[in-house]
């Protein structure tokens, strides 16, 4: 037997993405990244776990980011340096995720990509 509660709860996590999808320009930009490498990794052969993992914790982020932001701006609508610290801090958490989520593509995508290039020339 479902849980009334369980639905509830996938209910309120999937008006939450339909939500970021739609105001969230950068969460857009993000999944058709992660989109992007896992077509390639699929292409290449190479492991798609890696990948996915960093889509993951990049998309994951994003929403922690863009909550984060919303509160905060509710409860300090004016300039407030520690406000401003805080979005800052959320936002260098995505930033950080983006960069590993480069570096594992480059590790796990980029030899076998290299590969397929030498072989067209």
């Amino acid at each position: 037997m479902k849980s009334p509660r369980l639905i509830r709860s996938f209910q309120l996590a999937s008006r939450g993405l339909t939500l970021a999808w739609r105001e969230q320009p950068n969460f857009r930009t993000e999944i058709a990244i992660g989109v992007a490498a896992l077509a390639l990794a699929l292409w290449l052969g190479t492991g798609l776990i890696p990948v996915l993992i960093c889509a993951m914790v990049v998309l994951a982020l994003e929403l922690i980011n863009s909550s984060l932001e919303a509160a905060v701006d509710l409860a300090s609508p004016g300039v407030e340096p520690l406000a401003k610290q805080a979005k800052d801090y959320a936002a260098a958490s995505v930033l950080i995720a983006a960069i590993g989520a480069v570096a594992v593509g480059l590790v796990v995508l980029g030899p076998p990509l290299l590969q397929q290039i030498l072989v067209w020339f």
